[in-house]
């Protein structure tokens, strides 16, 4: 026991007898005081009990058991003076003799009673050995052995065989278990997370039912081929593996990842993935519902549906190294922000379905889609006429990057409608086909390099482009010099021979000499051309890009074979200036009627193919060619002209350089006469001004006749 002594005094020091001091505890209840050590009440002494009473000096004093307490003061009246709280009363000596006693681990406590019941509770070896023994041995992060175990968990800790006709019950209660309590980043109340968990799958186990793949959770193939799962022909759900929330927040999903592993699906419609019903469209429901950073990567995966994640909002998410084998209707289906494709093959079959191969954005429109990544995806052995390779629909800013399709049989190898900033890099499109294999409906398309596949028609059949669905090409490559369209919203930056040994290449600037042709759109007739006299020359009305300009119509009485030329002396300058200085022809037409395989062009280069050419049936196009020197001459040609075939030209133009000029020449501006002279101009200053005016009209910016 602990002795208190104390004594009552007034400010001036002087004693106060007869006053009263009581013992409460930290609850208000009264607490038992002693006379002495032997525990003899305070009564005894005081008149009162568990009251201590102020002698003649003021002194008074108690005994009581070790503890802290709150001491109340009275006056001789017993009336309530003051209190002093938590005053601590220990007896050293008498704890460390209770502490050394036998008993002594009884007096110390602890959060769940004392040691001594911590110590009569510890586990036995036979207790740690037992299958909840891990969670007696703790780890430094509180975390306990049992539960780092259950972060990483196999399959096979619950039953599951390879060889079982169905894990599928099994597996499920496996992968709920892991089901996290406050697993969403985006709580609003900043509730922690729980950790991370995995999900061991060592073999291939056949499952009949779906698994739950819940937030936070990883389901880690661990023989990568060797290991995964099989959703039977007889199973009972669709889907491997639905991707789920929390408890917290069921329609909000984190983390969810598949890591290797072969998934096969036999059932007729089944999925390796779709989402959990907890989670709507986005737009429609207030709280909204998100998967975000899920990811599936080193899959191998057979079966009619892949990655069908429909309307759920992803963001941050990641298809990586994604082998599609077997038979497949579609490889995926996903919408939302940041989601990248990575190293996906198809080499197996096509499905019979109209469903696209590969679906992204949302075609209700009501999820956004952006910042679309697809990098290296191949679609390879057959297609099916009924389907899209790849739909893009009202999505934005989506990238394919060296996307390689070879189906030898498909509705289109890529479909984008109603969206924009589109665009292709390194991307390949292997087919006989010449029309239709790229669609566009109310979208634009930006391609880095495109190659056509045809060199006689419309090499921009290759695009159907419906409502206002611009197309820019950075590098057209042929094996001839494209003809470029001047009725479609069709840019080309550069066009590149890919047959010669030296490409043409185009480069969208005027040459600072400009057109050395002096009559380029004929509207001086046929001033400075000289035409072959098997074909037949009449100028007409309708130039569509020289003010005032004529078209040349060249016809044939009857087929005939060669090359017939048609030639312009360049104004003003002699043949010696243009030795061995490469030049650009280029010229805008049209071929019309029954041409059969007849064309015509401009020039012959030298430089190897390089040289484009004008079928019938393109429509009015421009085309050009590179030639290595002028002996002073701009010309073209006709090759086997036909009977019934006409051979329009609107405009011709030869410059320095190897470059294109632009479609829409500077309009020829009125002849202006050569000064003349009074007194006051001297005869070198009209020489100079008529030099001026001479290189003018050499250059194809003014007129040569009135």
């Amino acid at each position: 026991m602990y002795q208190y002594l104390n004594a009552f005094i007034n400010r001036s020091g002087d004693a106060l007898p007869g006053y009263f001091a009581r013992l409460y505890d930290s609850d208000g209840n009264q607490v038992d005081i002693f006379a002495d050590d032997n525990g003899t009440p305070i009564a005894t002494i005081s008149g009162v009990a568990n009251a201590a009473l102020s002698d003649e000096n003021g002194m008074f004093r108690w005994f009581v058991a070790n503890g802290t307490y709150d001491m109340r003061f009275y006056d001789a009246n017993d009336v309530f003076v003051s209190v002093e709280t938590g005053v601590p009363m220990v007896n050293a000596a008498s704890v460390v003799l209770d502490l050394s006693a036998e008993t002594g681990a009884t007096l110390v406590g602890t959060p769940t009673g004392t040691v001594q019941d911590d110590i009569d509770a510890r586990p036995t070896t036979a207790v740690l050995a037992a299958p909840t023994g891990g969670e007696m041995v703790g780890l430094t992060d509180d975390q306990n052995v049992r539960g780092r175990l259950v972060e990483t968990k196999s399959v096979g800790d619950d039953g599951a065989a390879p060889a079982a006709a169905d894990n599928g019950p099994t597996i499920a209660t496996v992968f709920d278990e892991q089901k996290q309590s406050t697993s969403i980043s985006y709580n609003p109340t900043s509730i922690p997370m729980d950790p991370r968990k995995s999900i061991q799958i060592a073999g291939q186990y056949v499952i009949k039912n779906l698994v739950n793949l819940w937030a936070k959770t990883s389901a880690v193939a661990m023989n990568w081929l060797n290991s995964g799962l099989t959703l039977a022909a007889d199973a009972t759900d669709d889907t491997i593996f639905q991707f789920g929330g929390s408890t917290g927040l069921p329609a909000w999903g984190n983390q969810n990842n598949i890591i290797g592993g072969a998934y096969n699906i036999l059932k007729a419609d089944g999925a390796l993935v779709r989402k959990n019903p907890d989670f709507p469209r986005y737009f429609n429901d207030p709280g909204g519902s998100f998967m975000t950073n899920w990811s599936l990567t080193d899959v191998s995966f057979a079966g009619p549906y892949g990655v069908m994640l429909g309307d759920v909002y992803s963001q941050q998410a990641l298809i990586q190294n994604f082998h599609c084998v077997g038979t497949v209707e579609q490889i995926l289906s996903v919408q939302g922000h940041f989601i990248t494709i990575e190293n996906l093959d198809k080499t197996g079959f096509t499905g019979s379905t109209t469903e696209p191969l590969m679906v992204l954005g949302d075609p209700d429109n009501i999820n956004p889609t952006t910042n679309i990544t697809c990098n290296r995806v191949i679609l390879d052995l057959n297609g099916n006429v009924n389907k899209d390779s790849v739909h893009v629909i009202n999505a934005k800013n989506t990238l394919f990057d060296e996307y390689y399709n070879e189906l030898t049989a498909f509705k289109t190898m890529l479909k984008v409608e109603d969206s924009y900033g589109t665009r292709s890099v390194r991307s390949m499109f292997v087919t006989a086909l010449t029309s239709g294999v790229i669609e566009l409906d109310n979208s634009d398309l930006h391609m880095d390099a495109f190659e056509p596949t045809t060199s006689t028609g419309k090499w921009w059949d290759f695009f159907t482009r419906t409502n206002k669905s611009p197309l820019r090409i950075d590098r057209l490559r042929q094996f001839y010099s494209a003809g470029l369209p001047l009725d479609e919203d069709i840019t080309v930056k550069e066009i590149q021979n890919v047959g010669g040994g030296e490409p043409m290449i185009d480069v969208p600037f005027m040459n600072p000499v400009g057109n050395c042709c002096g009559n380029p759109g004929f509207v001086d007739g046929l001033t400075g051309w000289s035409i072959d006299g098997s074909l037949t020359a009449t100028l007409v009305a309708g130039n569509k890009f020289v003010p005032g300009g004529k078209i040349l119509r060249l016809t044939v009485a009857s087929d005939t074979g060669g090359v017939k030329y048609i030639t312009q002396s360049l104004a003003g300058m002699a043949g010696a200036e243009f030795d061995g200085r490469p030049m650009t022809m280029i010229m805008i037409g049209e071929v019309t009627g029954t041409a059969g395989d007849s064309f015509m062009g401009p020039a012959e280069t030298g430089l190897g193919v390089n040289q484009g050419r004008l079928y019938g049936g393109q429509g009015l196009v421009e085309v050009g060619a590179v030639i290595v020197g002028s002996d002073g001459v701009a010309y073209f040609h006709v090759t086997n002209p036909k009977a019934g075939a006409q051979y329009d030209i609107h405009y011709l133009s030869a410059q320095f350089g190897r470059q294109m000029t632009p479609v829409l020449p500077i309009p020829m501006q009125p002849l202006v006469a050569d000064p003349t002279g009074g007194a006051t101009v001297d005869a070198e200053s009209r020489t100079a001004i008529a030099s001026i005016i001479n290189s003018l009209q050499a250059a194809g910016i003014m007129r040569t006749t009135t």
